[in-house]
């Protein structure tokens, strides 16, 4: 009796995506989007007193006992936290927005750090020329800040999901497009984009499409089919003589 050796299985299953990827197209699950987001507010909130701490020790105008050793005035902490707070904000639209139905939040991450640089160089103005309580100038700025920060971030919210029309108004025909970038990838046989070469799932490629919710269908239900056997009813006297 012959024994069948088994060969071992040449197919294997395939690489999951780099969680850079995932995160980059949108594929990441709010799971794993939140513990990136908080692992960034961990990073930040500790890269903080690190850069305060050096930059005390470089100017030592921005230590409060310069003679005494390193310690970082509570403005310059201040305004640190504003820059990492900016920086968590843009960190975090670009993170929560990687997927089909994208809101415009390019213009807010400008002008959040916009808001942000000009809040530092007012703080360190202020800090280096006003005389006296100067402390009350700089936390009213931080202040002012985070106001119009608000503000700015809350017109994104209201905006809501933007989505794109589901077909070409020149051709009629489904618009799906590569989320990288861009091309049109209608009439071809895979949904690997043969522009920029990055290649998708079908089920990818439609859900970061980003199309608009369609209504249900309105079409009419047809009649029912009259029974073969049955022979159409008489004509009575009447509609006959009519």
């Amino acid at each position: 009796m012959s024994s069948v050796t088994q060969q071992p299985s040449s197919s294997e299953p395939p690489t999951p995506p780099s969680l850079w990827r995932e995160l980059a197209d949108g594929s990441a699950s709010f799971t794993v989007r939140a513990f990136v987001t908080f692992a960034l507010a961990v990073a930040l909130t500790g890269l903080v007193p690190i850069l305060a701490y050096f930059l005390a020790a470089s100017v030592p105008a921005w230590s409060r006992f310069p003679n005494n050793g390193v310690y970082p005035t509570d403005e310059l902490v201040a305004v640190l936290a504003v820059l990492a707070g900016g920086a968590l904000l843009a960190a975090s639209a670009w993170l929560w927005t990687r997927s089909g139905r994208r809101r415009p939040v390019l213009a807010p991450i400008f002008q959040t750090i916009g808001v942000a640089a000009v809040a530092v160089l007012l703080g360190v103005a202020a800090d280096a020329n006003l005389p006296g309580d100067k402390e009350m100038v700089v936390s009213g700025l931080i202040l002012l800040a985070v106001s119009a920060l608000i503000l700015i971030w809350l017109r994104v919210v209201r905006r809501g999901p933007q989505f794109r029309a589901l077909r070409d108004p020149q051709d009629g025909l489904p618009d799906v497009r590569c989320p990288a970038c861009g091309y049109r990838m209608v009439g071809l046989t895979e949904s690997r984009c043969p522009e920029c070469g990055v290649t998708y799932t079908l089920d990818e490629l439609i859900a970061k499409q980003g199309f608009a919710p369609q209504p249900p269908s309105a079409a009419p239900t047809p009649p029912p089919p009259a029974p073969a056997n049955e022979s159409p009813p008489a004509a009575t006297p009447a509609v006959a003589g009519a």
